[in-house]
């Protein structure tokens, strides 16, 4: 379960700078946040595609995008997919905060100030690896009201949309707008062939050949397995 951590964002970012490395192109920019016009600044890589030569843009240029998120100081986007918007002195568009969505871990939960502490993974397309990062949910709004809460160590499928950085920790905060989880169960009880792993076989009667040879040696006599009952004979 824990191969599943993600999380997504989908939405505008506006890229301000971009240079290129080898088969990837690196940029930073920034997305919008919702309190007092604030904005997220942000980094991250691209694939050139088909539709957007990303080295002749003209910045600042305006996307939509939809890319894998590790939260830091300054967020990682690692991009999916892109659609130009606007570049240049085209570029006076509206940008609304993005959406976040994927499967992440509670870590804690603070019912006090209607947070979780969750972590999530992405991956490192500079080196090659997946990510573990942290971010705070917060499940303030009306339809959560004496709804039921995750237990520390769930999985969640969730969304929402980005809403603050924290000034001293840089730690971010997305506004929760659903979620879904499930409790696993209390482990059945397992006999001991489950308990170590053992497959489940056919049960077998084993079967004692006898032989009325008095001279055979312990080589005369055989142990065999069957199917079916049988009755000794002397």
């Amino acid at each position: 379960m824990d191969k599943l951590l993600f999380a997504t964002l989908d939405g505008t970012l506006q890229i301000n700078s971009v240079t290129r490395d080898k088969k990837l192109f690196k940029f930073d920019g920034a997305v919008a946040l919702p309190k007092n016009d604030e904005d997220l600044i942000v980094c991250g890589t691209v694939y050139n595609t088909t539709d957007i030569n990303f080295a002749t843009l003209i910045m600042p240029a305006i996307l939509n995008v939809t890319a894998g998120i590790i939260f830091n100081v300054k967020p990682v986007l690692h991009i999916h997919d892109a659609q130009l918007r606007a570049n240049g002195d085209d570029a006076d568009v509206d940008i609304n905060p993005p959406n976040i969505h994927g499967v992440m871990q509670v870590i804690s939960k603070d019912i006090k100030v209607k947070s979780y502490k969750c972590k999530a993974r992405a991956y490192d397309r500079e080196s090659g690896n997946k990510i573990d990062s942290t971010f705070f949910l917060w499940r303030g709004r009306e339809q959560f009201k004496n709804g039921p809460w995750a237990d520390d160590g769930t999985y969640m499928a969730f969304v929402g949309h980005l809403l603050s950085q924290e000034p001293v920790s840089s730690a971010i905060t997305i506004d929760l707008l659903d979620s879904a989880w499930t409790t696993a169960p209390p482990p059945s009880p397992s006999t001991s062939a489950s308990a170590t792993g053992s497959p489940n076989r056919l049960k077998r009667r084993r079967i004692q050949a006898v032989t009325n040879n008095a001279d055979a040696g312990p080589s005369s006599s055989s142990s065999t397995n069957a199917l079916s009952s049988s009755t000794r004979t002397t």
